[in-house]
């Protein structure tokens, strides 16, 4: 049973945003059989936006329910976070706040340049990046160019690969609109709560609602998971 908190609400309704994309593509390829026989994951996923924003937003609010809150400062009274102005501390970028108050705290953080840090920066880019996005009108022949954050995703098989040849007039967040996108921010998010619970002295974390929101609410999305809801729907599939 899940554990009711802003962040577990929120990392929830990405992963039914992605078993959602898989369905609606059940649907079309029951639709087209026996046309379609199979896939290549990733798959378009109409709810690929919205995941992006909400998987930020529920590390966003794991942090503040666990590190940050005024509610834990008897946990942690001797911490010189407390020390630092309040409204300077709400107004830090998330990634800033996680490291700042894990080494503050416990003396230990999370480090710039590897992962999950690394990673949840690079899915606040794409969160970023869309929603102050702005659609040239009309779009050159070749498409919008494609920023570099993209087409690594591509590489990944995060995000789709149209192809050179096939991108053209195509906006670049048409790429990110994908199933694997939303897998790909799920377990992002899920992997910064981690690791930041695995940071966390034991005796802190134990029995605490941040090790049950872990064990409960943030738990990835496997390719074994994927590949088992492919077998039940009778898909043929290449992930």
């Amino acid at each position: 049973m899940a554990t009711t908190t802003i962040s577990g609400q929120l990392i929830v309704s990405v992963k039914r945003a992605f078993f959602r994309s898989l369905n609606e593509h059940a649907r079309m390829a029951a639709e087209m059989r026996p046309a379609v026989q199979g896939i290549n994951c990733p798959v378009h996923g109409e709810e690929a936006f919205p995941a992006y924003v909400m998987a930020v937003a529920a590390v966003e609010a794991f942090v503040n329910e666990s590190l940050v809150s005024e509610s834990i400062q008897s946990a942690v009274t001797e911490s010189a976070f407390w020390e630092l102005r309040k409204d300077w501390r709400e107004k830090l970028p998330l990634p800033d706040k996680m490291v700042v108050a894990m080494q503050l705290h416990f003396s230990c953080t999370l480090r710039w340049g590897e992962d999950p840090l690394n990673g949840m920066r690079r899915l606040i880019r794409v969160r970023d990046e869309l929603v102050h996005y702005k659609l040239k009108e009309p779009l050159a022949a070749a498409g919008d160019p494609i920023p570099n954050f993209v087409l690594d995703l591509v590489q990944k098989r995060v995000a789709l690969g149209y192809g050179e040849q096939n991108h053209q007039g195509y906006a670049w967040p048409d790429l990110l609109e994908c199933s694997e996108g939303i897998r790909w921010a799920h377990n992002t998010a899920c992997r910064t709560a981690h690791g930041l619970k695995a940071r966390v002295p034991a005796e802190f974390a134990k029995n605490s609602w941040m090790d049950r929101s872990c064990e409960t609410n943030f738990v990835e999305i496997t390719v074994e998971d994927v590949r088992s809801w492919y077998d039940e729907h009778n898909i043929g599939y290449s992930i």
